[in-house]
């Protein structure tokens, strides 16, 4: 029998679920606490080349439901391939590559933390709408933004340059803020 790509990235996916341990606490109730956890997952991905092939998948199928429903009222398909994908393609092709996750900047968290305070209603209500249609049944919202916190450690890892280009284009919103 021969795997699809789908059923594939679906494997892949629920092995990287099941594989982080970093989860306990609602990130609402502590984000702060939870961007700190979140190097620890981006250590995690960055040290098995298949839970960060699952955190890309993540954040990928994250911003490709964002494409359909448009929380923030710009995305659609010329925004994912135009603006995020060639984002996200670098990201996960460097990434490869690296040994040793490093925390944001403490600037950087602090927007991080003062976008989630403006956007979180908005994030938990698409985030409710989109969970069960694009096979997030098994990850929480709180847990998709441990994921997405990850993923901006893993960027600005790979590259500081691409985290800026990422956090601009609000591949990780709602955790998002204009670098200016």
């Amino acid at each position: 029998m021969k795997a699809t790509p789908n059923s594939l990235l679906i494997s892949i996916f629920l092995i990287f679920a099941s594989c982080f341990s970093a989860f306990g606490q609602n990130f609402s109730e502590d984000p702060q606490g939870a961007i700190d956890r979140s190097v620890g997952l981006a250590q995690e991905a960055l040290s098995d080349p298949l839970k960060l092939e699952g955190l890309n998948s993540v954040v990928f199928r994250y911003n490709r439901a964002r494409v359909g429903i448009s929380p923030a009222g710009y995305e659609g398909e010329e925004w994912l391939s135009s603006q995020l994908l060639g984002i996200i393609g670098e990201i996960n092709g460097k990434s490869l590559f690296l040994t040793e996750a490093m925390p944001l900047p403490d600037t950087e968290v602090v927007e991080m933390l003062d976008a989630f305070s403006k956007n979180s209603d908005a994030f938990y209500s698409f985030y409710d709408t989109i969970q069960g249609e694009f096979g997030f049944q098994k990850i929480s919202a709180d847990e998709m933004l441990l994921y997405l916190s990850a993923y901006a450690v893993v960027s600005n890892t790979t590259n500081s340059g691409l985290w800026d280009a990422l956090s601009s284009f609000t591949g990780v919103w709602p955790l998002c803020f204009w670098q200016g």
